[in-house]
């Protein structure tokens, strides 16, 4: 009996604690789904409360962002018309000698600025490649430059040695051609260590990249020494090439004659090849302008004349005695020649035409005044006497004032342009006013030879002489200003 009634109330006391645990269970499970549904809405309410920060966070970057540019739009330049930027931009680049990185800088000044220039191609006309130093970032320079300047023509500059490192030779060769498609204005510089160099070939040389088309090309200007041009045919089509400025031997004979009949000017200023006169005159027809440094020997025989050649510019007397060029001129009317310490050849070219004279003061060697005078002599057509320099111009008054040359010296003469002359030399004013009075008073074949014009430009002369020349110049003219 005993065991059976411990038997029942161990059972019963295992079911009272079974109990007691389902009923706590049961109240875990309640407290779990009561904490579980705050916790949904607590993450509900934490991802709307973020979603609310950012929308807040974005309108207010954005309300800042417009204060920001009201502000900036308050600045004078940036109320000025987008068309109106640009040509501040263009002008930038016009005031004086360009920089590569600067269509870059202006790009990066603010993004009112930045829009404006990656809208505008023409600022991204010009592009600048040093070749004498490492290459970084080469092609994406070209391709930014190609893509940015839309389809617009290129001012491109190189600089490089005459022979160029292989390895940049292949950069150029990968992105060039493209660009010398382009270009308007063509630069090619060597460095100056290069000159004393032997010969090298063509395909080293950038050189090679002018036996590209090159449609848009109006100027070339060449600085490149020591590279063999034999057989060598360069700009196979340039049919809009207007000028072309040598600072290096550069046979012309080696461009394609067709690239030349455009031809408008041709400056020099090495010393020139004589067959390259034989050149321009068989295939630069048009040539208007010429400017010559120096020549090898005298000019070849068989010159053509330039019958369109305008005006003229020689750095040295000597250069218009050479035989073959007596009648290569006929069509000069404007003829510059920088003065030096030697005499006028016997002979000169032929120059019907030449009305107008500029007499430049080198600054290396002192002016031979009568040098000037003879070389007068021989041209008694002059119209229009040009005296550009400051140097001492004494003994040039004192001579052309003397009776024999007074009367019989360019007696067709009407204009006077003294250009930089500082009138400091010891009675330099005097002789040059006595001069002008000098001739006032002359009478050849009963008709007056007085000036009718002096103009005084960037000169020293004492402007309370102004009425003196009045008495005795038709017309003067100081620093633009009528007198």
């Amino acid at each position: 009996m005993e065991l059976a009634a411990s038997i029942a109330a161990q059972v019963e006391r295992d079911e009272q604690v079974r109990a007691a645990l389902y009923a706590r269970q049961a109240e875990a499970l309640s407290r779990q789904r009561v904490a579980e549904e705050e916790l949904a809405r607590a993450t509900a309410n934490l991802q709307a409360a973020a979603l609310d920060v950012e929308t807040a966070n974005t309108m207010l970057a954005s309300h800042l962002g417009l204060i920001a540019r009201q502000n900036t739009r308050r600045a004078p330049v940036l109320r000025l018309p987008h068309e109106l930027l640009v040509l501040v931009f263009l002008e930038h680049d016009a005031g004086g000698p360009r920089l590569t990185a600067t269509p870059f800088i202006f790009a990066r000044v603010c993004r009112a600025w930045r829009d404006v220039a990656l809208r505008a191609p023409m600022v991204w006309t010009y592009m600048e490649l040093d070749l004498t130093g490492t290459l970084p970032n080469a092609s994406e320079y070209v391709e930014t430059i190609l893509q940015r300047s839309q389809r617009l023509p290129l001012s491109i500059v190189l600089r490089a040695h005459d022979k160029v490192d292989p390895n940049a030779m292949r950069i150029l060769e990968h992105v060039l051609p493209n660009a010398i498609l382009r270009a308007r204005d063509l630069k090619l510089f060597t460095s100056p260590n290069d000159y004393r160099r032997p010969e090298i070939e063509l395909d080293k040389s950038i050189l090679k990249f002018l036996q590209l088309p090159t449609p848009h090309l109006r100027r070339l200007h060449v600085s490149l020494c020591c590279t063999n041009l034999e057989g060598a045919s360069l700009l196979p089509s340039a049919p809009k090439l207007e000028g072309i400025t040598l600072l290096s031997r550069f046979p012309l004979r080696n461009l394609v004659e067709s690239s030349l009949r455009n031809l408008l000017e041709f400056q020099s200023y090495c010393v020139s090849d004589p067959d390259d006169f034989i050149t321009l005159g068989a295939a630069a027809p048009n040539l208007q302008s010429m400017d010559i440094h120096a020549i090898f020997d005298t000019a070849a025989a068989g010159s053509l004349p330039l019958l369109n050649l305008h005006r003229m510019r020689v750095r040295h007397v000597r250069l218009l005695s050479f035989p073959h060029w007596l009648d290569c001129f006929p069509a000069v009317v404007d003829l510059r020649i920088t003065l030096r310490d030697t005499p006028v050849p016997a002979q000169i070219t032929n120059m019907p035409r030449l009305r107008i004279l500029q007499f430049d003061h080198s600054g290396a060697w002192p002016s031979n005044w009568s040098c000037a005078i003879s070389l007068l002599r021989r041209l008694p057509q002059i119209e229009t006497l040009i005296l550009h320099g400051e140097d001492d111009t004494n003994a040039f008054w004192l001579e052309w004032a003397m009776p024999i040359n007074i009367e019989l010296l360019v007696p067709r003469l009407h204009s006077l342009v003294i250009r930089d002359a500082e009138f400091q030399a010891e009675d330099e004013v005097t002789l040059f006013m006595a001069f002008l009075e000098a001739r006032a008073t002359v009478q050849v074949e009963s008709n007056p030879i007085k000036l009718e014009r002096l103009v005084l430009q960037d000169t020293a002369f004492p402007r309370w002489l102004a009425p003196r020349l009045e008495a005795c110049v038709g017309a003067v003219e100081i620093d633009g200003q009528a007198v």
